[in-house]
């Protein structure tokens, strides 16, 4: 990273400071914005709907993992039929006449929507339960499009102990078994959620690079959600990518409501330990959650907070350019802001997903 004529502290009082910009480095950052490929790590399934899909295409994003499934529902039938019903939807949402959805398969279908003015989906589950015991559903998940999956989302399952559960342990035996199925079929294995003695053995046997997608540092936000340099620097010497996260609860841990200013702390942070290939955006936005979806969070406050209002100056999706100019007066390349902005996460799809490897996407 190029260093900027002043090392910025953390900012607690301005909301403005880190976008103090001159005429021409505000133009190249717009310029910037305007033509990077954009991809957030981490987006809720409202967004596949208006006016969400649009707010999103006008903040310039390109492309999203899409959570199809999360794995907290209760009483609502099984994992694996959840699941499949909400990957049909999904997929019946993208096929409607004039949809600006585009399902993403390969790395050339984010290119292709991005051209026909479409929203790429790349539709991800945060939790592995849908698999249940039977690791031939991983290829079929993978059939039907999805491309990255969570090993557990805050609680244990039968692969992985979430971050939230009391006396975390590591990866269950047939945990190691899914890992590597996921990898073979093609999809990215997420850590996000999981809990550090998990996320430890998972980088320790993992065969292609793994994700932590919507995460920040534990070093300058002490949430259990966030992960440690130690684990930062693991999955990026391994070719992994960890994407900063906006919930305000992983920003600051003070109860305080954070500003742009201390995401771009993280940013500054992550790109220290990991390297500028390492680091994306997995923003987390909650814009169309209401009082249930919050109820949840709120009974692991410990986790989650209290209060859910964004970083001052990137309140809502809508604000996401906001990030771009922070990231140019924060004093990073024109390089090191595309690869936050998306290009990291497409260099991890070539990487990990099995049409990019085996070669039959030679075009993307």
């Amino acid at each position: 990273m190029t260093a900027p004529s002043s090392a910025p502290g953390r900012a607690k009082n301005s909301a403005n400071r880190d976008l103090s910009l001159s005429a021409d480095a505000e133009a190249r950052a717009r310029r910037l914005h305007a033509e990077a490929t954009i991809i957030d790590g981490t987006a809720l399934a409202y967004t596949l709907e208006e006016p969400y899909t649009t707010g999103l295409l006008e903040a310039g994003v390109s492309a999203a993992m899409v959570t199809v499934f999360v794995g907290i529902e209760r009483a609502k039938g099984d994992h694996t039929t959840l699941a499949l019903r909400n990957i049909d939807r999904a997929l019946e949402i993208a096929a409607r006449p004039g949809s600006n959805l585009r399902i993403v398969e390969r790395v050339s279908d984010i290119a292709r929507a991005r051209a026909a003015g479409k929203f790429g989906v790349i539709l991800s589950f945060q939790n592995a339960s849908p698999i249940g015991d039977d690791l031939r559903r991983v290829q079929k998940f993978h059939d039907l499009g999805v491309r990255c999956i969570q090993l557990t989302y805050n609680f244990r399952n039968l692969i992985a102990d979430g971050c939230i559960e009391r006396h975390p342990g590591g990866l269950s035996e047939f945990g190691e078994e899914a890992l590597h199925a996921l990898q073979e079929a093609g999809i990215v294995a997420d850590l996000s959620h999981v809990g550090d003695p998990s996320v430890e053995d998972a980088l320790a046997v993992a065969r292609k690079p793994l994700a932590f997608t919507h995460c920040n540092a534990r070093a300058l936000c002490d949430n259990p959600r966030n992960k440690t340099d130690a684990h930062i620097r693991k999955l990026a010497s391994h070719g992994g990518i960890i994407g900063l996260n906006a919930f305000p609860a992983f920003v600051r841990d003070d109860g305080k409501r954070p500003f742009l200013a201390d995401l771009l702390d993280h940013a500054d942070h992550l790109m220290k330990v990991a390297g500028s290939g390492a680091v994306g955006m997995g923003l987390d936005f909650i814009e169309a959650w209401g009082e249930e979806e919050k109820k949840n969070l709120r009974s692991h406050a410990h986790a989650f907070g209290t209060a859910y209002d964004f970083p001052i100056g990137l309140e809502r999706v809508k604000a996401l350019p906001n990030l771009t100019l922070g990231l140019v007066a924060r004093g990073y390349s024109d390089l090191e802001i595309r690869g936050i902005l998306g290009e990291n996460y497409l260099s991890l799809f070539r990487r990990t997903w099995k049409s990019e490897i085996s070669g039959t996407n030679a075009s993307a």
